[in-house]
């Protein structure tokens, strides 16, 4: 599988876009504010397919430190989960949406940790970004700036490296949030129902290089050393 991050144009601000196999899966953008709201987001998806009864769709960041997307115990963590409750969730104003910060309450396997009291955010749900189909989840989050910051949410232009979880066929009580879920596997020969993704999100772009041209003497006159800018 190969993991690809895309940014792509969506009102307001440039979105991180998570695919997984060559799929728009989850998707993040900054709106403007609204009423008393410091910040607003949208969260939204491409499933596969429409839930069903109790079906749920998962992803679950963790901020890690570098490009060795390395998850350790306390890292710090958000997890945003769309479910259905009836028997065919035909709307996407059909789903429920739960939205949760946490940590990692271990590195070996990767755990989420059961989120502390009082730090569900899903109640700042806004409502439903854009009417669509049971496939096209999207729904706005309007909040203050505490409750923002403690979310775990990447910051508009932060740059930051995430190591996500993806699990698109789960069902509440295999993937309830409230609950320790192990997101790999502790046995190397067991296929986790996890995938993987990595992202290094607003990266910073490096300088271009030019090719030093190469005169044939030393800069340096006087010198034994060869001060040549050439690359071998």
């Amino acid at each position: 599988m190969i993991a690809v991050l895309a940014l792509s144009a969506l009102t307001n601000a440039a979105p991180v876009t998570i695919w997984e196999d060559g799929a728009e899966w989850f998707k993040i953008a900054h709106k403007n504010p609204s009423g008393d709201e410091d910040v607003r987001v949208r969260l939204l998806s491409k499933l596969d397919q429409r839930l069903g009864s109790l079906d749920t769709a998962t992803t679950i960041c963790f901020r890690t430190e570098d490009d060795t997307y390395t998850v350790e115990a306390g890292s710090a963590g958000f997890a945003v989960q769309w479910w259905c409750g009836i028997t065919d969730c035909r709307w996407n104003y059909q789903l429920g949406a739960v939205f949760f910060p946490s940590t990692a309450k271990s590195a070996s396997p990767v755990t989420w940790g059961t989120p502390e009291a009082g730090t569900d955010l899903s109640h700042l749900n806004k409502g439903v970004g854009k009417t669509r189909g049971g496939k096209r989840p999207d729904y706005l989050y309007g909040m203050s700036t505490a409750e923002f910051e403690s979310s775990n949410l990447p910051g508009e232009g932060e740059e930051v490296f995430l190591k996500c979880y993806i699990n698109n066929e789960g069902t509440y009580y295999e993937t309830n949030l409230n609950t320790d879920l192990e997101l790999e596997s502790s046995d190397p020969e067991e296929v986790s129902d996890w995938n993987v993704q990595t992202i290094h999100l607003n990266a910073p772009e490096e300088p271009e290089e030019t090719e030093a041209e190469d005169s044939g003497e030393s800069t340096d006159e006087g010198s034994d050393e060869d001060t040549s800018t050439d690359s071998p």
